[in-house]
């Protein structure tokens, strides 16, 4: 049995397969040396881990302890805040296939990752608005909508505000004309108004 000795740690080469062992011999710290992690996340912590926060490294250190695939995130230019939602989406992934390519980006912020994480678990459509040029309040206006089968193509738009995304999502909820009020150059409030005037006529 070869072992190989690192500052005072010991432990069996054998169980080491050949990428493994090369983090290892590049200086990867000695906490990580474990069979059970592999090499591409050993690469991502040796290369990267000098460069984490506190708070980073706990996220980490947290994937670590639930056995999931750590180097997806282990990444400085994710903040801590994005690194929760990537390492929540692949421990949800565990369970229900959730993909996590689709939001691990960081031109998303961390709310706007989430939406997509939601939307992702809520099995709808995220291609709708999985885009930063919508910002998180839009997102979640389009992700509502998707979850109630509406047909979000009247306002998935980021020409919209969210709260007129609300005004017309709400007036499809109530199967109401919205092409009426679906115009960008109206505020929200004349919206309502419009909107509260569709609802009296469908009672009238």
């Amino acid at each position: 049995m070869k072992i190989y000795i690192k500052s005072s740690k010991q432990f069996d080469r054998s169980e080491f397969n050949r990428r493994q062992l090369h983090e290892i011999d590049s200086g990867l710290a000695e906490e990580f040396i474990n069979p059970e992690i592999n090499w591409r996340t050993m690469r991502a912590l040796r290369e990267n881990w000098d460069k984490f926060d506190d708070y980073q490294k706990m996220q980490i250190l947290e994937g670590l302890e639930n056995d999931i695939e750590v180097s997806e995130y282990a990444d400085p230019k994710f903040d801590e805040e994005q690194m929760a939602q990537i390492r929540w989406g692949l421990e949800a992934g565990l369970d229900i296939g959730l993909d996590i390519s689709q939001y691990a980006d960081p031109r998303f912020n961390w709310m706007q990752m989430e939406q997509i994480r939601e939307g992702l678990e809520g099995k709808v459509d995220i291609s709708w608005y999985a885009d930063p040029k919508f910002n998180v309040a839009q997102m979640e206006q389009i992700r509502l909508g998707l979850g109630q089968g509406l047909d979000v193509t009247q306002y998935a738009d980021p020409k919209f505000d969210w709260k007129q995304m609300k005004q017309i999502r709400e007036g499809l909820e109530e199967q109401l004309d919205v092409s009426q009020y679906a115009d960008p150059k109206l505020h929200y409030w004349q919206m309502r108004e419009i909107r509260k005037e569709l609802q009296g006529n469908n009672f009238s």
